[in-house]
């Protein structure tokens, strides 16, 4: 039996993130208000064991790098490792409406 990974983004509202850190609330108490699925926007979506063997396969972040957001621009970025073959691809969404 061959499991798939789901790759989702979880949205939280950044409001009840800072009441977490301000310890107005339980760190189990935010809440996702949406998710998106990924994997039909990666470009490759093959295990990274396929290029990376010698990891095993419990240690492996699977296709996803690093994120980062643009709080002016409102614009999600996205590293999917190994998109093009051996190198790294960088997805981009504008999330929002910018002001």
């Amino acid at each position: 039996m061959m499991l798939t990974t789901i790759l989702l983004i979880i949205f939280y509202d950044p409001a009840n993130l800072a009441s977490v850190a301000k310890g107005e609330m339980q760190p189990y108490q935010p809440q996702p208000y949406t998710t998106m699925p990924l994997n039909s926007y990666l470009f490759n979506p093959m295990p990274m064991s396929l290029y990376l063997p010698e990891i095993p396969a419990g240690q492996q972040k699977h296709f996803l790098g690093g994120c980062a957001f643009d709080r002016v621009n409102h614009y999600l970025y996205i590293v999917e490792l190994h998109g093009d073959g051996e190198y790294p691809l960088i997805h981009v969404w504008r999330v929002g409406n910018p002001t």
